[in-house]
């Protein structure tokens, strides 16, 4: 026989035991479990990209690419407006072009001297024509015809060489010249020189304009 007072010190059974589920309760039916929520539910749906929109995608991102490269490598303008044929020699003029810069500001700022060298030559040639001084008008011709061909102006740049030969007293086929008959030659050369510059300077003009570079 166990004393009480060590009763009270010793319980009989442990925790687990007062636990155990009588027969009763292990027939009984279990409640169904409520769903638990997920444990992430995301705010959007996720985004689905159909073929046809990710080829406008990338149609719109390869226009872009294209037109920043565009913008960052500009191609230097050719003079592909042939109405100046006969008055532009096209393959110096083009060459001129390539050494131009986005603004087209070299080309252009050669063509405002030529524009102003050729107006004072011109004056020159009227005041050596009026004193029949026959050196000076060759050395005028051979001034102008530089200018000329350095901008490819091929019809000025002839005709300046014809009367830096009559200046000589010599013709187109250099053939020698009295000065009197060199003097006429040259009273019309004067005139037709000043209409071939002045096809050329429009055509200058026209062709920078085009460019947004008023000359």
């Amino acid at each position: 026989m166990i004393p009480s007072g060590r009763s009270r010190l010793f319980p009989l059974s442990s925790p687990s035991s007062t636990m155990s589920t009588s027969p009763t309760s292990e027939r009984r039916p279990s409640s169904p479990r409520p769903n638990s929520p997920p444990s992430h539910i995301p705010s959007k749906p996720p985004l689905i990209r159909t073929a046809s929109a990710s080829s406008a995608l990338s149609s719109r991102s390869g226009q872009v690419e294209s037109r920043e490269r565009g913008q960052s490598q500009p191609a230097p303008p050719k003079a592909s407006a042939r109405d100046g044929e006969g008055i532009v020699d096209f393959d110096v003029f083009d060459q001129i072009l390539e050494l131009d810069d986005d603004e087209s500001s070299f080309s252009a700022e050669m063509a405002q001297a030529y524009f102003v060298q050729a107006d004072k030559t011109f004056k020159d040639m009227d005041n050596a024509f009026a004193t029949k001084d026959l050196k000076s008008l060759s050395d005028l011709g051979h001034f102008l015809k530089g200018s000329s061909a350095a901008l490819g102006l091929s019809k000025v740049q002839a005709s300046c060489e014809t009367m830096q030969n009559l200046g000589k007293l010599k013709d187109e086929n250099h053939e020698p010249l009295k000065a009197e008959e060199a003097l006429n030659r040259i009273d019309d050369l004067l005139v037709r020189v000043k209409q071939e510059y002045d096809e050329a300077e429009t055509w200058l003009r026209h062709f920078y304009s085009q460019r947004g570079a008023e000359l």
